[in-house]
């Protein structure tokens, strides 16, 4: 028997059992009865990935009015696809109820479309909203209201705090959800509102 051969296979046994007694936290000594620490750990994954295209009322004609609950307003349904608007029309200019919002039906809304992936799969998520922007082209204004979703849940009303979310389960993953919501005239002056891009917001979180 070659002894140096032996002893070279030995040395490197022990040192491959010492390192697997280690790996898996074997204790070699162990008196009974007494302390051993058991170690816990734990790894956070917070990120999703969270992918939003904007809504859009499409293209409107909307006319202001100052009388007293005078108010035109459209509404964007939490739908997949084109939205062709409800029409809020004036009974003529110069009277009394003259505020309006009229869609092109040629160019309709498109609800936003929130795209979550990379969450833990088969896991119910909540969406909640706060704090509403109006839209706005930087003089004129729509009031903002009345957030919803594709899920079931209660509106938001973008002033009462969201007590309850919108919820969701995750498939591999995933889940993809439309957001509508309805824009109104402010009534703060009699006159057709101004042509060009008018742009708001609201913020959203999404949580497990």
């Amino acid at each position: 028997m070659n002894y140096k051969s032996f002893s070279k296979i030995a040395g490197i046994s022990a040192i491959a059992l010492i390192a697997a007694m280690h790996a898996t936290d074997v204790s070699a000594q162990y008196v009974i009865g007494t302390d051993q620490q058991v170690d816990f750990n734990a790894t956070v994954d917070n990120t999703i990935t969270v992918a939003v295209t904007p809504g859009t009322f499409g293209t409107i004609a909307a006319m202001n009015s100052t009388a007293v609950g005078d108010t035109a307003t459209a509404v964007l349904p939490a739908a997949v696809g084109p939205q062709v608007l409800v029409d809020d029309h004036s009974t003529g200019f110069g009277t009394a109820a003259q505020a309006l919002i009229v869609g092109e039906d040629a160019n309709p809304g498109t609800a936003a479309e929130v795209v979550v992936t990379n969450a833990f799969d088969a896991e119910e998520m909540f969406v909640t909203f706060s704090t509403c922007a109006n839209l706005t082209n930087g003089t004129e204004t729509f009031v903002l209201d009345d957030i919803t979703t594709s899920m079931a849940g209660t509106p938001y009303d973008c002033t009462t705090p969201m007590t309850t979310g919108h919820t969701f389960t995750t498939a591999g993953g995933g889940f993809t959800f439309q957001v509508g919501a309805s824009i109104t005239t402010d009534g703060l002056a009699d006159v057709a509102y101004p042509d060009g891009v008018y742009t708001g917001s609201v913020q959203m979180q999404i949580t497990y």
